[in-house]
């Protein structure tokens, strides 16, 4: 198991601070912080809210805060049809993808309920 730096002000094993580290935020959601209480998150029923019209630069990681208590599907479709991450629950992690600059995001509820409480945000490193 990787040894933790317990001196950052967030504790991620050693080799994932390493890889951050080489990263530049390079975007965050359209409003920076997604409060589910003033703009609801869709049911899985519903089309996907927008949340990032255009990606600004090629992004490798995304780093999560998530307090809805809900599994959120992040999609590339307006339609909803291209899912290409699932957030958990109460998620505060740092997940390594590949999205082209220039994508639009979406967000929807994997369950069929829209979401009225908790807030979303997104760190976008690139």
């Amino acid at each position: 198991m990787p040894s933790v730096n317990q001196s950052a002000s967030v504790s991620f094993p050693t080799s994932t601070l390493n890889v951050v580290q080489n990263l530049d935020i390079v975007d965050f959601l359209d409003t920076p912080i997604l409060e589910a209480s003033s703009t609801n998150i869709p049911a899985s029923s519903s089309a996907p809210l927008a949340i990032v019209a255009s990606l600004a630069d090629d992004v490798k990681a995304v780093q999560f805060q998530d307090t809805t208590g809900a599994s959120l599907g992040i999609y590339t479709d307006a339609a909803g049809a291209n899912l290409k991450i699932i957030v958990n629950p109460g998620s505060d992690s740092l997940l390594y993808v590949k999205i082209p600059a220039g994508t639009a995001l979406y967000i929807r509820n994997m369950a069929n309920a829209a979401i009225t409480v908790g807030n979303f945000a997104v760190n976008f490193f690139g």
